[in-house]
Order: C-alpha cells, then structure tokens, then sequence
C-alpha cells in the first residue's frame, strides 16, 4: 500500500536530470534521489517556487500521485506532498522514449513494424485501465512512452495534464498541438473522453513508424488548420490496412467555416461528429492493431 509521508526531506541525493522527454519543464524541476529509508532509486518532481500559492497548478501537480495507478504498463507514483513545497515521487523507468526511435536499430522495417505494434497493443491495455477509472491522460505522445533497449514493453509516463471525468479539474495549463484532438485544442472539456487519448496514441503511431509528423509546416495557423480540418495523410511506410485503422483513431470531422466563427454549441456539434466516428475504446484499438500485427 502506499504510504504518502509528504516530507521531501525523506529524500536525499538529488541530481537534477536533463531528459529529453522532459522538454521545456516549465512547471516543474526533474531530479533522481534516493528513498532515505529504503536505500532505493526514485524520480523526484518538484513544483517550481514561481508556482507556490498557485492553488490550481498546486492541485493539478499532487493530482498526479493522488490518482493511485496500478498497472505494468503506466509509471507507478510512491508518495507526494506540500513541505517545503509540492512533489512527488516515482518510480524509476528505465529505457528510452520512442520519441525519435528509428527502425534501423531494430531489424528490418517489418521487424520493426511488429515490434511497434506489441507495443501500442499493450499501450492501448494501459489505456484502458486508467478510462475504466475515470482518467484521460490527455499528453500521450512518444515522449511519454519510454521502452525498453528490446522494445519489448512500454509504460506510459506523465500525468501532468490527465483530466478526469468525474470530480474537480482544473483547466489543463498546455497541451502538444501535434499529438492532441480537435476538443482538446478548442479546449471543448465536457467533450474530452477516451477517444481523445486514442487520437493521441493514433498520431503517435504514425510517428513512430514513419519518422516523422502528419503535418510538416512552419505556419502556426496553417498547423491548426490542418490539425483541426485535414486527415492525416497515408505513408508509403504503413500498409494500408493499418493506415485504415490509425486514419480511424484519428478521425476528425471538417469545419463548414472557421471554430471562431461558429456558435459554441455549432462548434461542439462538429467536434462530437467527429469523435463518434473514432474508435469508442481503447480496447478496440487494440484489436484492430492486434488483426494488422497477424497481418505483418
């Protein structure tokens, strides 16, 4: 069971960590420390001192640890707390992000294709785990899903954006243009759902495998046009059969005109559209995959 000590003075030997995946850590500082009291390795993240007082960047960082998952695939919290100011403490996960993976290393592009497949397979097992509880990560990209050197398991990191369907949320403070949904970019809450976070896992399965975005432009408005409006485009690199599964995880419904135009219940009709037509579970995703993987 876990124990919540709430002391960060119950940690020593921190060594702030540089990691890619981290990114711009706006809100929060990394390090790696060790459990006082049993000699083990931990991941401490400390709430910046800007953020002090701040009661919903306060609640929103010890709502990562408060929501107790428990599963192989998902990073696992140990404690948190508020003295000298907010943390919380995980468990190590050793590997690599997929984030810039490349086939090369790993075979054969169809020996890679397979590898890839296990593990959004499994990916879509830890999404189902935290929806049944009532949790939408709301950041899955290839940043937040570290692997092993084999690619042989994958864990989902990060609930630093997770929304919940149920109790008090606090407007998540960003989101990644690339990976997210249209509800998520118009920030359309009551709309957010496990659809949301297939879209994501769809988007960064794409990646992974072609090595690059759906959309490549260096216009921010063209970005969200295509972000919002566009299907992402098919890739010599995915066979069709699974282009036809990740084309529907990802699906979107088009804008008559442009969202800022629209009324918000016109705007909300669209967007509901399209999330209707994505898969309704993550499980079901996972099924599709598993039919493309015998197909490999």
């Amino acid at each position: 069971m876990t124990v919540f000590r709430g002391q960060l003075s119950e940690y020593g030997s921190l060594v702030p960590l540089k990691l890619r995946r981290q990114g711009k850590a706006v809100f929060s500082n990394l390090y790696s420390a060790q459990d006082l009291k049993s000699g083990k390795e931990v991941i401490v993240k400390v709430l910046k001192s800007s953020l002090s007082g701040d009661e919903a960047a306060e609640e929103r960082f010890l709502g990562e640890a408060k929501m107790e998952l428990n599963h192989p695939s998902v990073v696992r919290y140990l404690d948190y707390g508020t003295v000298p100011r907010c943390f919380n403490v995980s468990e190590p996960v050793n590997g690599i992000t997929l984030e810039g993976i490349q086939s090369p290393l790993f075979g054969s592009r169809k020996q890679f294709r397979k590898k890839v497949l296990t593990l959004f397979i499994e990916l879509c097992n830890a999404l189902t785990y935290i929806h049944q509880k009532g949790i939408i990560h709301c950041d899955v990209k290839p940043a937040n899903l570290i692997t092993d050197k084999n690619m042989e398991r994958i864990t989902l990191i990060d609930f630093g954006q997770a929304f919940r369907l149920k109790g008090i949320n606090y407007e998540p403070p960003r989101f990644s243009m690339v990976y997210s949904p249209p509800e998520i970019i118009l920030k359309r809450y009551s709309l957010y759902g496990p659809a949301s976070d297939i879209y994501s896992a769809g988007i960064s399965l794409y990646e992974v495998l072609t090595g690059s975005f759906p959309f490549r432009t260096c216009n921010s408005m063209a970005l969200l046009n295509l972000q919002l409006n566009h299907p992402i485009p098919a890739n010599a690199k995915i066979p069709s059969q699974l282009m036809q599964v990740i084309h529907r995880a990802t699906y979107k419904e088009p804008f008559p005109k442009p969202p800022q135009r629209m009324k918000n219940e016109e705007m909300k009709e669209v967007l509901a559209k399209g999330i209707s037509k994505r898969y309704t579970t993550a499980a079901e995703f996972g099924q599709d995959l598993k039919n493309c993987l015998l197909a490999v």
